[in-house]
């Protein structure tokens, strides 16, 4: 198992007060009202509601009625959860299966294609909460493990960036990035900024697998 157990995660008590501290930063910022009112609320929020919030971002859901309470949570989840796995020994982390983070046990948000010393090429699955990156080996889809069946999707008249892995196997997509190609992707904003390619693919056979928790579920 991951070394970060998410299921003990939600009622540990650490996280409200990194949340707590997060929203402090976040108060010097101009915002507009109805994220100021929502930030009060998470603020002021009763332990089990905020540990109710913590749960959903966890276990991968989207509270469409408090969308803003929601993404507020989560960028606090993702900030303990980073701290976390910034303190662990990448040596003793093992693979725990295809889609998997091997720290923190959460799914992808996004593959990324690297051009780093000793890692030419190399592909790298990025962590939804916790920002790990994990080796994964090219052309094999990253929510199953298969080799088979599996494609390529953009946008006409994109750059070749950013494209859908399809997956003819299990019928889901996960976008690949290509950091050789622009040193100034990061995956998770990133993987906001291309919401058109996800629109286009929700209209194909293809469902989306990976997660970020600043998106609804498509």
């Amino acid at each position: 198992m991951p070394p970060i157990d998410r299921v003990r995660l939600a009622s540990d008590a650490t996280i409200i007060s990194t949340l707590h501290q997060f929203l402090d930063r976040l108060e010097h910022f101009v915002m507009p009202v109805a994220a100021v009112t929502a930030l009060h609320r998470v603020r002021h929020a009763a332990k089990e509601e905020t540990q109710a919030w913590q749960r959903s971002v966890l276990e991968g859901g989207s509270l469409v009625d408090e969308l803003a309470e929601h993404a507020l949570v989560a960028a606090g989840l993702q900030v303990h959860l980073a701290t976390l796995a910034a303190g662990l020994d990448p040596s003793a982390l093992s693979p725990v299966g295809d889609g998997v983070c091997p720290a923190c046990g959460g799914a992808p948000v996004a593959s990324i294609i690297v051009d780093r010393a000793n890692a030419h090429g190399n592909r790298y699955c990025v962590c939804s909460m916790c920002a790990t990156q994990w080796n994964f080996v090219r052309i094999r889809c990253c929510s199953c493990g298969s080799t088979k069946g599996v494609g390529y999707q953009e946008i006409d008249g994109a750059n070749g960036t950013i494209k859908a892995e399809t997956c003819d196997e299990c019928g889901t997509y996960v976008k690949v990035m290509y950091e050789n190609l622009d040193t100034t992707i990061e995956a998770t904003a990133d993987d906001i900024g291309t919401l058109a390619l996800d629109l286009l693919m929700k209209d194909g056979p293809y469902r989306r697998a990976a997660y970020n928790p600043f998106l609804l579920r498509f």
